[in-house]
């Protein structure tokens, strides 16, 4: 199902599924503004986590990170649906952040007496949210 303002594109590509690309600006391009409307020449290349560096975790795309980006990216979204999105999206960002910890195994007693066999973090951990100007 279309968007609210989303035209239906009357091509197929044949791919059910397209492919993540990363724009890779050369030199000659630098001047060019990032939010033209007109098609860019840039050449895209597919992301592959082995050109990006084994430091660099990527979210799996889905549909619901495709809409959230979507809805962010959209000029006509309110600034309530702009600010739950990108809060949503920082949110699945984090979390991936801390599947990437370190953990060990532990078991805890519950309020009602059973054993719960859990991880724990191996050490403590702090975020800090870094702000653009």
């Amino acid at each position: 199902m279309p968007c609210h303002n989303q035209q239906l594109n009357t091509v197929n590509s044949g791919q059910e599924h397209p492919m993540k690309q990363v724009r890779f600006a050369n030199s000659s391009s630098s001047n060019v503004p990032l939010n033209s409307s007109e098609p860019s020449d840039v050449p895209t290349q597919p992301v592959s986590q082995d050109s990006l560096g084994p430091q660099l975790k990527l979210l799996p795309l889905n549909d619901q990170i495709r809409e959230l980006q979507t809805i962010i990216r959209d000029k006509t979204t309110s600034r309530g649906d702009f600010v739950f999105c990108a809060d949503r999206l920082i949110r699945l960002v984090v979390e991936e952040g801390l599947n990437q910890l370190p953990f060990s195994e532990c078991t805890v007693t519950t309020p009602t007496g059973y054993k719960y066999e859990g991880v724990k973090f191996e050490r403590g951990n702090c975020g800090v949210s870094i702000m653009r100007s």
